[in-house]
């Protein structure tokens, strides 16, 4: 059954496994690039590859002796190069979608959200990084613009001490769960990234390796594997 307007986050971990240093796996890309067109009408898809950006970024940081901000500053249009190559990669798998400037969305300059990428950016008028959570937080807040919200990580997702799936995160439970700690997190622990889309009606997160799932969770999702965020 296919879905109008999805708002899908993909994990970066999907796409760039951890520890593998400038590196993107391309039949993942494939397989979910495919998949996407399959099931889904109507789709705006946030991307990450955390690898890529945190070992080139903080390989600047330690060789310079720079703040971030300086680095960012000073170093711009190598910066910009790195990014645009991954981009271009990237960008062959889902070539049916147009590549937008997330502070373009955030400011409200873009309104439409059809068929639309976008991966974590860069403010270059002020030297900050806008982060993949924050983006999609901030999308997943809008009201009527999507039918369904996704993120797709690397793994079952949360689970309590008998190894089941938590299958609803809520202001009730929430303080009673006990999150992984994310040593090279950038932007947020992973308590505060959920925490900051409860309220935002509903929000689902399922493993994208299980295909099997996924599909199960599009034809009936009460017999599929996930947890909601609400």
């Amino acid at each position: 059954m296919l879905k109008n307007k999805v708002l899908i986050k993909i994990w970066w971990s999907l796409i760039a496994p951890k520890n593998r240093e400038n590196y993107l796996d391309k039949i993942y890309l494939k397989e979910i690039s495919d998949f996407i067109r399959k099931n889904i009408l109507d789709v705006f898809l946030i991307h990450w590859a955390g690898n890529i950006w945190h070992n080139f970024l903080k390989k600047l940081i330690v060789e310079t002796g720079f703040s971030l901000k300086d680095v960012l500053k000073l170093y711009a249009e190598k910066i910009k190069y790195h990014i645009q190559y991954w981009y271009s990669i990237i960008d062959s798998y889902f070539f049916d979608l147009n590549r937008v400037y997330i502070k373009k969305v955030l400011t409200g300059e873009i309104k439409s959200f059809s068929w639309k990428i976008t991966w974590w950016d860069i403010d270059w008028d002020n030297f900050l990084i806008i982060s993949g959570d924050d983006a999609f937080s901030y999308l997943a807040s809008l009201k009527n613009k999507f039918d369904l919200k996704l993120i797709l990580t690397d793994v079952d997702w949360v689970l309590d001490t008998q190894g089941n799936v938590i299958r609803k995160i809520d202001k009730n439970n929430i303080k009673n769960i006990k999150f992984w700690s994310v040593n090279n997190d950038l932007t947020w622990g992973m308590r505060w990234k959920v925490m900051k889309l409860l309220w935002k009606w509903p929000i689902y997160i399922l493993n994208g390796y299980n295909f099997k799932n996924l599909e199960l969770f599009f034809k009936e999702p009460d017999k599929a594997i996930f947890t909601q965020i609400c």
